[in-house]
């Protein structure tokens, strides 16, 4: 398989250093020159965004140096003289520490720069009826005991159900907002089960979220269910489901469905 690299587009400096014949990078006919800084090119190209390499090619030396943000010097060394090239080397090694040096407190810059700029404020279309808890993501935990309530209701494992629970549970439903102990959720769930010969879950997307103020934890699952009642009809629907959790267990569960139309 090929393997292939992230590029990116960015400006080349070609400084060439030499005191005989060299081939442009632009492959004009040869030329001679007596001076050591003979041209610079600029050429658009596309690049490997890498560190700051050194390579050595068919005699020839090549260093790419970063100067800033997509701006590179790619120091082309075409002499052979030993003593000359050492004095090349170190000339480049000192450039190198510059860029590099240069390059850092840029991006350092440019991060503090986006760290200290304020978010836009959006006026709302609506008040809240209560202040905003400015949520964030939640941990995996709480997703794994939503998940794992449900999954114990489908499979009729009513003690795995239980362990998911607090000591009691408020329950807001279709025609039904009530809160009820561990126990009398337990025989809500049992009955609301034997309603089903079959079901089936397919789970589309989950959210887990916390408050800033660390006091409310709340788990949202979008899943399609597809049931088949006592009397053998099946019967399909979407539904989500919002569920607070507390030390890891379930304390309320607000469920909302939509039916499919019929066809």
């Amino acid at each position: 398989m090929k393997k292939t690299t992230k590029r990116t587009k960015g400006t080349i400096w070609f400084l060439l250093f030499t005191s005989g014949r060299f081939e442009r990078p632009d492959s004009q006919p040869s030329v001679r020159s007596a001076s050591p800084f003979l041209c610079v090119e600029k050429l658009q190209v596309k690049l490997q965004k890498v560190f700051p390499v050194l390579a050595f090619r068919k005699g020839k030396h090549y260093l790419m140096l970063p100067v800033c943000k997509n701006r590179y010097v790619l120091i082309v060394i075409l002499n052979q003289n030993h003593l000359y090239m050492k004095q090349i080397f170190s000339f480049c090694c000192l450039l190198f520490l510059l860029a590099a040096c240069n390059n850092d407190a840029n991006k350092t810059a440019e991060a503090t720069a986006d760290a200290a700029a304020p978010a836009a404020e959006v006026k709302l279309p609506y008040t809240l009826s209560s202040p905003y808890k400015n949520w964030s993501i939640g941990s995996n935990e709480n997703v794994a005991a939503a998940m794992g309530g449900l999954k114990a209701f489908v499979d009729k494992d009513f003690t795995a159900l239980a362990a998911t629970l607090g000591d009691s549970i408020t329950l807001d439903f279709d025609m039904l907002q009530t809160k009820l102990s561990r126990d009398s959720a337990i025989k809500f769930f049992t009955g609301a089960r034997a309603a089903y010969q079959d079901i089936t879950i397919t789970m589309h997307d989950y959210v887990s979220v916390i408050s800033a103020d660390k006091k409310s934890e709340w788990v949202t699952l979008w899943y399609k269910q597809v049931g088949k009642n006592a009397n053998g009809v099946v019967d399909s629907m979407n539904v989500v489901n919002d569920i607070r959790l507390e030390n890891g267990k379930m304390v309320e569960l607000d469920e909302k469905v939509s039916h499919f139309q019929k066809k």
